[in-house]
């Protein structure tokens, strides 16, 4: 997922095959396919697994007790450091 990832990001969906995933990720393109249905499954599956691990980082690092302007900087903050630590992964 993380190769798909990488080449998501950096072209097109429609300019992507799953033979450059397969390649990109040193696996087979029998492996992609025993995992995921599809090129827009493997799509699904990489964006959901971003979308996951940011709700995670919300939800364990907003305090429950804390006020409603608490919360929401809380929330702001974390969505800042996932974004910025994604970007980087990219430059």
């Amino acid at each position: 997922m993380q190769a798909a990832e990488e080449l998501f990001t950096s072209r097109r969906f429609h300019e992507i095959t799953l033979d450059e995933v397969a390649q990109a990720a040193h696996v087979g393109k029998g492996t992609i396919y025993r995992y995921f249905k599809d090129k827009d499954d493997l799509f699904f599956q990489t964006a959901s697994a971003g979308l996951d691990a940011l709700c995670g980082l919300i939800h364990d690092g907003v305090p429950s007790s804390a006020s409603f302007e608490d919360k929401l900087l809380a929330v702001c903050d974390r969505i800042s450091s996932f974004i910025a630590s994604v970007a980087s992964c990219f430059e």
